[in-house]
């Protein structure tokens, strides 16, 4: 598992800002994992396998490719987080999530 997130967090940090708020949660989880954390891991890389056409377009002209910065910012109130107490074991806290990429 902790080889699974490994590769999932370079694939973030590469192209994928989108499952880096997973990847970050499944990272944590390394420590004392559960099956629940394998199953989630196992749906990150099936959704990367899914959108293999995924791509981010930046256009010429706008932008000097020499000396640019490229960043990216994830952040998430982690909603996506069981709340056993709350109920059933797989409900799921209410949560928000936003990604900026920016080239400067």
């Amino acid at each position: 598992m902790r080889s699974g997130f490994g590769s999932l967090g370079w694939i973030a940090r590469q192209l994928r800002a989108d499952i880096a708020v997973d990847v970050s949660l499944g990272q944590q989880a390394t420590a004392d994992p559960r099956v629940r954390h394998l199953v989630a891991m196992n749906r990150c890389i099936e959704q990367c396998k899914k959108d293999t056409e995924f791509t981010l377009i930046f256009h010429h002209g706008h932008i000097d490719w020499y000396t640019c910065g490229v960043w990216v910012v994830a952040d998430a109130s982690h909603g996506n987080v069981d709340a056993p107490e709350l109920g059933q074991l797989g409900e799921k806290l209410k949560s928000q999530a936003g990604y900026i990429l920016g080239l400067s």
